[in-house]
Parts: structure tokens; sequence; C-alpha cells
């Protein structure tokens, strides 16, 4: 009975020393080392962090291996193949999904290299960073001279990441969008010259303003900004125009060139004739009169670009037309007495039974002095004739090849006035304006010769045959 329960002792006993050796000889005999090669990822960038992973056999057979992760990485390449004793470096992609995208911070990864016939694993780690896609980059730039053409910015990457063909807009309100495709390598400082925009500039006052720049990752956008300072500037300019004669302008501008707010002051003296005639574009804040003369103030802050505008117009115009109509009256005065024959002359529309176009012509002649041997002439304009048997007095010669009337006057007393009519017709209707020439004298005052002129006259005749008289009363 001993003797058989020695047999089924001895049976257990051969069976779990033949498990045990079986269990040992299946353990898997691989080593496994990693270093970083990228170890940060940016959330959204699309690119993995990559570490170099060496992995020997040290098994007495050639072994498939696999390569996984548990904590939401996956791995590229996953799979590898390896010959008895044989070691390979592969730069292994540790890319991350689901809710380890939006992680932040270090996140140790253990990864595992199995065979894949077995159970059996080796395990190492990788430590990412995980980098919020805002936080990725940094913005700095120098203070701002107004007096510059241009000013640097600072663009950083703070991660071991290169990047290629990136695009950054770089904006503030003192210069125009600038935009640039960079490359960049693990926290490298890029460098960049932007111009600056006068026009934008001289607009803002000294203080801290805002510099952004905008950068696309993989179809999405997100920027960093940096405040940058502007310096002071003081200064006003100014400028002073003149213009006309009769009507004179004077303009005065005084600008804030700088960038910090200035009292601007303009001061117009005008004495007290020319004053009467001058206006002025704004009111002044301040009128002080100094004997013949007076003075007008303005004063402002400006803010930076901003202008204090003035103008003065003194219009010489109206003292001007009174001199002028003053000297025209006395001329008139002058010549009026200075005649020696008065000739007026007018015209008045005449109606026909033969419904023909017909003007009554009336030459009065007045003598201021004595004059002797005195000869009328008028003449006909080209398309009419004369009524001679309606003429008052008869004429003392008609010539119708030229359309001249001419009526002699032995003397005329001073004082004495005499009066000329005739008709003149026309067959052909007149529409319109029709002129009528001016009647001439000619005479003897005191044995020398002299000439009189009349008015000229027109007459208007529209298609309903209103008609209108227009006499010229230039005599």
């Amino acid at each position: 009975m001993i003797n058989k329960n020695r047999g089924i002792f001895l049976i257990f006993a051969s069976c779990f020393t033949l498990i045990l050796s079986l269990s040992f000889a299946s353990a898997l005999s691989v080593t496994v080392s990693s270093k970083p090669i990228v170890d940060s990822i940016v959330n959204d960038h699309g690119k993995p962090a990559i570490f170099s992973v060496t992995i020997t056999n040290n098994e007495a057979r050639d072994v498939n291996l696999e390569i996984y992760a548990f904590e939401r990485f996956k791995l590229i390449p996953s799979e590898l193949n390896l010959s008895t004793g044989e070691s390979k470096t592969l730069e292994l992609e540790f890319l991350p999904f689901g809710p380890m995208e939006d992680n932040v911070g270090y996140v140790t990864v253990p990864f595992y290299v199995k065979e894949k016939s077995g159970s059996d694993n080796v395990q190492s780690k990788a430590v990412v960073k995980l980098v919020d896609f805002r936080k990725a980059f940094e913005l700095k730039s120098e203070n701002v001279n107004p007096a510059a053409n241009s000013v640097k910015a600072y663009f950083y990457n703070l991660e071991n990441i290169n990047y290629q063909d990136l695009e950054v807009i770089f904006s503030s309100v003192f210069f125009d969008d600038k935009k640039e495709t960079i490359d960049l390598t693990p926290y490298q400082r890029y460098e960049t010259n932007i111009p600056i925009s006068n026009e934008k500039i001289k607009k803002l006052v000294a203080g801290n303003y805002n510099i952004k720049a905008t950068y696309l990752i993989n179809g999405k956008t997100e920027a960093v900004d940096s405040l940058m300072k502007i310096l002071e500037k003081t200064g006003l300019s100014v400028n002073e125009q003149k213009s006309g004669t009769i009507i004179r302008k004077l303009t005065i501008d005084k600008l804030n060139e700088g960038n910090i707010p200035s009292v601007a002051e303009i001061t117009i003296k005008k004495n007290v004739i020319s004053r009467l005639f001058t206006t002025f574009s704004l009111e002044p804040n301040k009128i002080e009169r100094q004997g013949f003369f007076i003075s007008y103030t303005w004063q402002k802050e400006l803010n930076p670009d901003e202008k204090l505008s003035v103008r003065a117009t003194t219009n010489w115009t109206f003292p001007l037309i009174i001199t002028i109509l003053i000297v025209i009256i006395v001329f008139l005065i002058y010549w009026y007495t200075r005649q020696d024959v008065i000739i007026k002359k007018k015209i008045g529309y005449v109606k026909t039974k033969s419904n023909e176009f017909a003007l009554r012509v009336t030459v009065k002649v007045r003598a201021r002095r004595f004059v002797e041997k005195v000869t009328l002439y008028d003449r006909l304009p080209g398309i009419t004739k004369i009524y001679e048997k309606f003429s008052s007095p008869t004429p003392t010669r008609t010539d119708e090849s030229s359309g001249r009337v001419q009526w002699d006057i032995p003397k005329l007393i001073e004082g004495e006035e005499r009066v000329f009519s005739y008709l003149m017709y026309s067959k052909l209707n007149v529409v319109g304006k029709f002129e009528i020439p001016s009647a001439t004298a000619v005479y003897e005052l005191n044995g020398k010769p002299g000439q009189a002129k009349s008015n000229r006259v027109f007459f208007v005749n529209e298609p309903k045959r209103i008609v209108e008289d227009k006499e010229n009363k230039n005599f």
C-alpha cells in the first residue's frame, strides 16, 4: 500500500517539475530601451511624439513581436520581427487619441513588447509632454519709436517640435497685417521686421498696445499676443497759406505730429477797417483790441494727428464794387457833360394788314451845344426795306443797296431836339433775337468835326409773335 502511494507521489512530482520547466522555458527573453527624439505633442497638431527604441532578441529562435500600450496612445510601428540575437533600433511614434488628446502636462506611458504567439511581455516606458495648442508659442516685441519705419517682433517655439511651412500673421493697430510662412526648429526664436504705417501710428497716443500673431496648424487657427509700448514724441507743426487779392484768404493750420496731447494756439491781427470785411471759419476764443488793431485768438488741445485749422477771409469785393460804381458814375457824368449831341434810338413792332414783319424805328437827336452841318445816318438790316411814305421827316437820301438812310440838318441850337422815324419791313418772318444797328451823327462845332452814336437796340420775336423791345442804355 505504501509503495502504491509513493508511486502516485512520484507521478505528481514529475508532472509539477515538467510544468515548471515548461513555464521557465516560455518566458520572453528580450531587452527594451528607449530615449526621446521628440517628446512633446501639441494638441490638435496632429503630429506624434517620437522615441528611439532599441529591442534585442535574446532568444535562441526567431520571434514575431507586438508593441502596444494601454494609456490611449497609438504606437507606430506596432509589430517587429527579430532573428536570433538580432537588435533593432526604431523610431516609435506615440499618438494620443480620445480624451488623451485634450490632456495637458507630462504623461508616463508604459508600453509593452510581447511575442504574438505568447502572453509574456517586457515593459518599458516613455515620458510624453502634452502641450496646450494656445501655449505652444510665445510672442514678444521691442518698444516702438514713432520716428522709426519698422519694429522688430519675436516669435518663439517653446517646444521640442519641428514645424515646416507654418503660416503666421502679425497684426496690430499701427501696422498693416503681415503674413509669413516660416520653418521652426525646437526652441527656436524667429525674428521679423514689420513696417510701421505712418498714417496709423500718428493717430495713436503714447502707451501700451497689443500685438498679435495668428498661426495655423493642422487646419486649426489660434493666436498669441503680447504688449508693446509706443514711446512718447512731442511737436506741433505750423502751416500758413495766403491767397487772393480782392478776396484775401489766410489759412493757418497747426498739426500735432507727436503722440501726446498738446495745446495749440493761433493768433490773427486785423485793423479796424479790414475787420469789417473779414469772416472766420471758427469763432475765436478771445478777442483783444490794441489801438488800431484787433487780435483774434484760438486755443485747442490736440490729440495725436489732430489739427487746429483757422481760415480768415477778407472780402474787398463790396468796397471795390462801390469804388468802381463811383468811378463809373463820375465817368458817365463827365462823358455826358462832354457830349455835344445825344442820340437815342428805339423800336416798336407794327402789325400790318398783310401780316408782314414790320418795325417802327424812332431816333431822337438833341444838341447840348450849338452845332451845324449835321448829318444823321442810320442803317437797315440786310433783310429789311424802308417805307419812305411812312417816314417823318422824309430821308434826304436812301441807298437801297447798302440800306443806308440819311437826313441832313443845317444846324441845331443848344437844347434843340428833333425826332426822326421810319418804318422798316421784311417779307420774311423774323423769329428770335434781331439786332438793329446804331445811328450815327456827324457835325461841326466851332469849325471842328464831331461825331456821336446812338444806343444799340434789339428786337425779340417769338413764334407766337410776342414782341419784346430791348434797349441798351449805354449813351
